[in-house]
């Protein structure tokens, strides 16, 4: 079985436990690696779609782990009991229907001790949320997947794992762009920060040639500060 990077890289973030809970397994890939890795011993796979769970099933068969995969059909974690997984994974949805799953679910979350999230959008509301609850960013890891089209195309996937425990609020610097990565000037936001500016600096010089109307005069000056903020992170 071979796994994308993305998902290889929330594996590697996930800490040994007893139970897992995957939530949204769509094929069960990375729950049967749970397994096999020996990352868990049993892992409660949940999607909301009946399809991609069947699916999952299958390819727990195919790789003979069926006894140990407990799959539901669950709106994330509304079909799982407090108490029966230690961490869950949440991972390849937007943010703002992660921060919904984990508020849904948070009676569940109350008994867990931990979880893996990558969010693939508004990671500033995701990592707001995990403080306002009460938990904490402990690890951030950030990859780059080439899409197999031309030489530097591809998508940039942070991620992170987190815990409960207080902590204080990142400021929106950190929220935005992950307070650990920031911390570490993780390679890989570097690269994604050079790539940021790049396009942003293209998209100013844009606007600033037929910056006529109110709306394009605001994105001029939210633009301008969003490429202030890259170029202090880059002096740092």
């Amino acid at each position: 079985m071979e796994l994308s990077k993305r998902l290889q890289g929330v594996i590697n973030l996930m800490p040994t436990s007893h139970t897992i809970c995957d939530v949204g397994c769509d094929h069960g890939y990375v729950a049967i690696t749970f397994i096999q890795k020996g990352i868990a011993e049993k892992v409660i796979a949940t999607d909301v779609n009946a399809g991609p769970l069947e699916q999952a099933k299958r390819n727990a068969v195919l790789y003979g782990v069926t006894e140990k995969l407990d799959f539901r059909l669950s709106d994330g974690l509304l079909k799982v009991t407090p108490g029966e997984a230690d961490r869950f994974l949440c991972a390849g949805m937007g943010g703002r229907l992660m921060v919904h799953i984990m508020a849904e679910g948070s009676w569940v979350m109350a008994r867990m001790k931990g979880a893996v999230l990558q969010p693939q959008s508004e990671l500033n509301l995701v990592r707001k949320y995990i403080y306002d609850i009460g938990w904490h960013i402990v690890r951030e890891d950030m990859i780059f997947e080439a899409d197999g089209g031309e030489p530097g195309q591809g998508k940039y996937y942070p991620m992170m794992y987190i815990e409960p425990g207080k902590a204080d609020m990142p400021d929106d610097m950190a929220l935005t762009y992950g307070p650990l990565l920031l911390q570490e000037k993780h390679p890989v936001l570097m690269q994604f920060l050079d790539y940021s500016l790049g396009l942003k600096e293209g998209l100013l010089e844009r606007l600033k040639a037929q910056a006529v109307s109110p709306q394009a005069r605001v994105r001029v000056e939210e633009l301008q500060k969003e490429i202030n903020i890259i170029k202090e992170i880059q002096k740092k």
